[in-house]
């Protein structure tokens, strides 16, 4: 299990596991991201870890919540993953919220490199 915060640091390239953000093994582990305000969202990529355990980033699906809507980004990227893949998820237009949720489909561990959230213009 690996510091949260690393999802959020900035660095795409993670050639140390320390860098990388990651859950220990259990049945939908997830992640959540609290924007600073309600933003409406576009996209959100997802860049996968660059070691043997890119598979982390398979069976995801990432929402976007508001305090009484919830929005699902691109439907459940199934993988497979691979070392450095970069996943996109578009989101609806109607994609509004302050929250940020990744979450894995299966028990598993949930882990990547980074995370970035893309505000629609």
């Amino acid at each position: 299990m690996h510091k949260a915060s690393n999802a959020v640091d900035g660095i795409k390239m993670c050639f140390s596991y320390n860098l990388v953000a990651s859950s220990s093994r259990s049945t939908q582990p997830w992640l959540l991201i609290q924007l600073d305000a309600i933003y409406s969202i576009g996209k959100v990529v997802v860049y996968a870890r660059n070691d043997r355990y890119a598979n982390e980033a398979n069976n995801i699906i990432i929402y976007i919540k508001d305090i009484d809507v919830s929005n699902v980004c691109g439907g459940i990227y199934q993988g497979p993953t691979f070392n450095s893949d970069v996943i996109y998820f578009m989101c609806p237009s109607e994609s509004r919220g302050k929250i940020v949720h990744i979450q894995k489909t299966t028990r598993d561990q949930l882990g990547f490199c980074e995370i970035e959230v893309y505000e629609l213009l």
